[in-house]
């Protein structure tokens, strides 16, 4: 005979019954008993920053709140529709190399967070005159991992394997958005839209990210143009059930 009135009540007013309705009588009276304890900590989504480049910006100057790097005969700065649609209007970010030697790029610092994601949008005009990507580095800078629009067409990812060709390719011509979800252990997923491009790949080296960077080009490269709009982070933070 059940003697106990408080699990007695539970299961009148639920309507639960036999063993699965014992079972959650147990984990419900377990959490009353502990009423304003901790327990097991979850994530939470914890946003670090979000640019559309839209506000307190100029037409023909670099973008505020970012670090640029525009070596000679490259440049970074701020465009409207005059040169191409914007993702989210009314400005994005162009970035052109036709250095032999440097390519532009620009970064931004955030908190660092042990575990996040990373997204931005990227329009390139063809395979020929592209190179862009979105990297996450620690906040001393160094390179954990980079998600590329290659001029051969398809996506690539580098990272602790060194360069990886995926099989999804990328359409010229039109936004698209690459996004990095990293975890704890130096781990992070990439994806182009709906398209994963890589699962569980290593970070270069084990450090907690703490800045994101755009560039565009590479080594001898020239004539390499990309414009980025959009670019969002977000950490993981912990917090406790009470």
């Amino acid at each position: 005979m059940n003697k106990n009135p408080q699990r007695n009540d539970i299961l009148r007013r639920t309507g639960l019954s036999g063993v699965w309705g014992l079972a959650l009588v147990c984990v419900m009276s377990s959490r009353m008993a502990h009423a304003g304890v901790s327990v097991t900590p979850v994530p939470t989504a914890k946003p670090l920053f979000s640019d559309s480049f839209d506000a307190d910006n100029v037409v023909g100057t670099s973008p505020t709140h970012w670090h640029v790097s525009a070596p000679a005969r490259t440049t970074v700065r701020v465009v409207d529709a005059s040169v191409t649609e914007p993702f989210s209007p009314p400005y994005c970010v162009e970035l052109v190399d036709n250095s032999p030697t440097g390519r532009p790029e620009m970064y931004r610092e955030f908190a660092p967070a042990e575990a996040g994601r990373a997204s931005a949008s990227f329009k390139l005009k063809s395979a020929s005159t592209a190179h862009a990507a979105l990297q996450l580095r620690s906040a001393r800078g160094a390179h954990l991992c980079s998600v590329v629009f290659a001029d051969n067409g398809m996506m690539r990812y580098e990272g602790a394997g060194g360069n990886v060709i995926s099989t999804t390719p990328w359409t010229a011509g039109q936004w698209q958005t690459v996004q990095i979800e990293w975890f704890s252990d130096f781990t992070y997923n990439a994806s182009l839209g709906d398209a994963q491009i890589a699962q569980r790949a290593r970070f270069a080296t084990n450090a907690v990210p703490g800045r994101v960077y755009v560039t565009v080009g590479y080594g001898s490269a020239t004539n390499k143009i990309g414009y980025v709009d959009d670019v969002n982070v977000v950490g993981a933070e912990r917090r406790s059930l009470e």
